[in-house]
């Protein structure tokens, strides 16, 4: 039977070529500020409707999507509609040259998008298990499994909640840069307390693994978001947003047609809540910046004109390529390209090589960081304001950034490509009722800071995601919970 191409699939094409022709339009007075961001939008819309027709395979691609809009091409949209230059400060060479940039990673995500839409659900990379076919699969004991990942969750949850309160009583007393500058030395809590917390994250993601009931997975998760909202009471946005975003794409994973964990209404819910939200924490981006702050000044600021503020803030980061094009001087000296520093940083740094090495630790806003991390965020602030910069203002991150540093435009464009493929791959390895519980853990993880790609290295998904403490947490289960001997392959884990 012959397939037919679906009415939005038939608009994400036709948009492609609608956005080349936007990109290439003349520039004349008064269109100079829209015509590039507006055709990187209309190029991410496209892309969007490629993926409509089976969303819920596509949602980490979805996802990605939304991200890259909102740290990248957001800000310069609104910021034209408004008749404001969001590169004012730049030259127009390095503006046109930033564009140009994002345009091909929002291009290279139409590919990816596209390649997406047609393969399907199939595999990304074609190989032939032999152990599925023969039937010498390893067979896991899912409830031991996960018995043991949630009690581990709940020790590990509060070990994270006590860091976290410890957080908000520093954040009382210094400001939100020294917070990011000298609370990993000011901390008054033993270390131990401090790794058992960084665990809970693989400690759920473990659980969630092996496909629990939801009735069994609501005290964990309702634990898991309580806490994270606790972070924004020291000032940072990021973790109650990735880790809803993380469990939005686990709940579509899990939809069936036996049980439903994120319904319609639920979508639409939080589709009519979204500005509340975004008004919410563009308030407290408002009052975090001051040395102490209560729950209670958000009222005094609580405006719809907050809306445009946060999408405005949440594109700072996109500066990042703008001054590495406009200092290209100060790029060099790295140990790696910028692109693997996620990953050179993780194996000089980790404890175990530094036991080896006597290499010392240093922090993220430090000049070991700028001057031997391979951070294109961190070097470009210690060099463009270095006191502001040891006081715990950073630059952020840019994966985009770092591949136009390293392989000027064709890495942009390829590097998008490849990211496209491992989103894909990990798209399958959550979708596939066969993955190993532990494989699985792992790319949830991985899938959490996949969203955050767009302001931020690389590699650091997979960095965060393969942590030491992530390792070792896995291993002490898998060890006390070893698969059994090969045998008859499971059709999947047996939810309680």
């Amino acid at each position: 039977m012959r397939r037919t191409v679906s009415v939005p699939k038939v608009l994400g094409l036709l948009l492609m070529p609608i956005s080349i022709c936007i990109w290439l339009l003349p520039t004349v007075e008064g269109n100079g500020l829209i015509i590039p961001p507006l055709a990187i939008t209309v190029l991410l819309a496209a892309n969007v409707l490629l993926l409509l027709e089976d969303a819920s395979d596509n949602v980490l691609f979805l996802v990605f999507q939304g991200t890259f809009f909102i740290f990248i091409a957001a800000g310069p949209l609104i910021d034209a509609f408004s008749g404001i230059d969001f590169y004012e400060s730049f030259a127009a060479d390095v503006v046109r040259k930033t564009y140009t940039c994002y345009w091909l990673a929002a291009f290279g995500l139409w590919w990816g998008c596209l390649y997406q839409a047609v393969r399907r659900g199939k595999p990304v990379f074609k190989r032939r298990d032999r152990a599925k076919e023969q039937g010498r699969a390893p067979i896991y004991d899912y409830e031991k499994i996960r018995l043991y990942a949630k009690i581990l969750f709940y020790i590990a949850i509060a070990a994270y909640a006590a860091v976290t309160a410890d957080k908000i009583l520093f954040r009382q007393t210094y400001s939100l840069g020294e917070y990011y500058a000298t609370y990993g030395v000011a901390s008054r809590l033993p270390g131990i307390v401090v790794k058992i917390g960084d665990s809970h994250l693989i400690a759920l993601t473990l659980f969630l693994a092996t496909k629990p009931s939801k009735e069994e997975a609501r005290l964990p998760m309702l634990l898991f978001m309580l806490v994270s909202a606790m972070t924004l009471l020291y000032g940072v946005r990021n973790v109650v947003i990735l880790n809803a975003l993380l469990l939005i794409v686990y709940f579509v994973s899990r939809n069936t047609q036996e049980e439903t964990w994120l319904s319609r209404k639920a979508i639409w819910l939080g589709a009519a809540l979204l500005p509340v939200v975004v008004i919410f924490l563009q308030a407290f981006d408002a009052i975090r910046r001051s040395v102490s702050f209560s729950v209670l000044e958000v009222r005094e600021i609580f405006s719809f004109s907050l809306i445009r503020d946060f999408f405005v803030a949440q594109s700072v980061s996109s500066y990042i390529l703008s001054n590495a094009i406009t200092y290209p001087d100060l790029l060099g000296g790295q140990p790696v390209p910028y692109t693997f520093g996620t990953l050179y940083t993780y194996l000089t740094q980790n404890m175990i090589t530094r036991f080896f090495t006597g290499a010392a630790a240093y922090s993220s806003n430090s000049v070991e960081s700028a001057t031997y991390g391979a951070n294109l965020g961190s070097r470009l602030a210690y060099f463009l304001y270095p006191e502001s910069y040891l006081n715990g203002v950073g630059m952020g991150g840019s994966y985009v950034a770092d591949l136009f540093a390293d392989f000027s435009y064709a890495g942009v464009f390829l590097g998008t490509l490849l990211a496209c493929l491992f989103a894909a791959k990990l798209t399958r390895v959550m979708r596939d009722k066969n993955s190993s519980p532990y494989a699985l853990a792992f790319v949830l993880v991985a899938i959490r800071w996949f969203a955050y790609l767009p302001r931020d290295s690389y590699f650091a998904w997979a960095m965060q995601a393969f942590s030491f403490m992530n390792l070792l947490f896995v291993l002490a289960v898998w060890v006390v919970t070893r698969p059994k001997k090969p045998g008859k392959l499971p059709t999947g884990p047996m939810e309680t």
